[in-house]
């Protein structure tokens, strides 16, 4: 049974939803503006709206409560750097933090990827591989790259621990989640050729 459905205007994606104390959620996403992220109350009627505008393209990353009761988001906005036939992709990441109404609180730069997840703590857990064409960690891991790299930051968006494991080759990172034994998990694929 449906209790209730809403929709957004067609430029607007939603990737990601989270619960609110309130009995309603926080979801957003990218919009033709840049990202976005919207409350809903329990009966999914908007309770307010907030646009990040960039002129590049841009992609959250995740939404959270944080322990402290304030919403959340990191999105990225990337370039892509062209050289003749070279090309890389540079990518700024932003943390802003939102009151219960909306309301801007703080935003700063963090360190991150798009395989990211907020920790209890307050802080956060990335993976992904160096490339040299990315200025940030990329979802796959192909033969003569570095090794899957796990990295940890604390509430203040400092590195606390940086770890690399060798899985093998052709690997792709599509998600990471924090163990109930305070550890991490993190799910991909494998292409074989």
């Amino acid at each position: 049974m449906i209790l209730w459905e809403t929709a957004f205007a067609p430029d607007k994606n939603a990737r990601t939803i989270i619960a609110a104390p309130t009995g309603g959620f926080v979801t957003g996403g990218t919009c033709s503006e840049g990202a976005w992220v919207t409350m809903l109350d329990a009966e999914g009627d908007r309770v307010w709206n907030r646009t990040f505008p960039s002129e590049f393209l841009t992609r959250l990353y995740t939404v959270r409560l944080s322990p402290a009761g304030t919403y959340d988001i990191i999105y990225a906005t990337e370039q892509v750097i062209t050289r003749g036939p070279e090309y890389s992709f540079v990518t700024e990441t932003t943390e802003v933090s939102l009151s219960a109404k909306g309301e801007l609180i703080a935003e700063r730069p963090v360190q991150a990827s798009p395989f990211i997840v907020a920790t209890e703590d307050g802080g956060y857990a990335y993976a992904g591989y160096s490339n040299p064409k990315y200025n940030q960690l990329h979802e796959s891991g192909h033969r003569g790259t570095p090794p899957l790299q796990v990295v940890r930051l604390d509430n203040d968006g400092e590195v606390t621990w940086d770890q690399s494991f060798n899985i093998g080759n052709d690997r792709y990172v599509t998600s990471i989640i924090q163990t109930a034994d305070g550890g991490f998990a993190i799910f991909g694929n494998s292409i074989y050729f």
